[in-house]
């Protein structure tokens, strides 16, 4: 039986200033680095068999401290990097949904629109498609897997054989952890979704 980690990375300047991040290469602030840590020792007793990672410099920190004191190398993949948002990126969340076109998209939940310059929710569900093809999903191995919001609804997704409709329908905190099995007799169970309590230095 497989076991899944999916970790979102910490919190960046970015998202604390409520910014569309998307691709652009922004590392965790201080909020963002305590996150992982307590992450880190939330898992401290957890073993993995590989560890996956966006490039990107947010989960790349995250993962490097989680895995900190564990004997395991980090497989940087770009197929985990955030959704594309093209001209987006860097402007304000709020301002943009006064547009239109944006507030049409958001509404519409149309996953095939792109921003101007970006991707699609259907295209980065093909991109994480891809990503999938690395891992042997009914092996009896522990995976981690660190990126970011997006990715994450996608991945889940598609591993609960998911329309890609359905991406709208979750969200995932900051250093959220949620827990895939998976088996070839059961199949796919989702057991933890956007497990925050970490955080309030809580357990369970």
């Amino acid at each position: 039986m497989a076991k899944i980690y999916l970790v979102r990375h910490g919190e960046t300047a970015w998202n604390k200033e409520g910014l569309f991040q998307g691709q652009t290469n922004i590392d965790l602030n201080e909020t963002g680095i305590k996150q992982a840590e307590k992450l880190h020792d939330h898992l401290n007793g957890d073993k993995w068999d590989a560890v996956y990672c966006s490039d990107l410099k947010r989960a790349m920190t995250t993962a490097q401290i989680i895995t900190s004191r564990h004997n395991v190398e980090l497989t940087p993949c770009t197929e985990l990097r955030e959704m594309n948002f093209g001209q987006l990126e860097g402007k304000n969340i709020t301002e943009c949904f006064a547009n239109p076109v944006i507030a049409k998209w958001w509404e519409n939940r149309d996953p095939d629109y792109a921003p101007p310059g970006g991707e699609s929710i259907r295209q980065l569900a093909e991109r994480s498609c891809q990503f999938m093809q690395r891992i042997n999903l009914y092996s009896e191995e522990n995976i981690m897997i660190v990126a970011h919001g997006g990715t994450i609804r996608s991945l889940i997704c598609i591993l609960m054989g998911l329309d890609t409709r359905y991406w709208w329908q979750f969200h995932i905190d900051h250093t959220a952890l949620s827990i895939i099995y998976a088996t070839s007799q059961r199949g796919v169970i989702l057991s933890l979704l956007n497990n925050t309590s970490h955080l309030n230095g809580k357990s369970g």
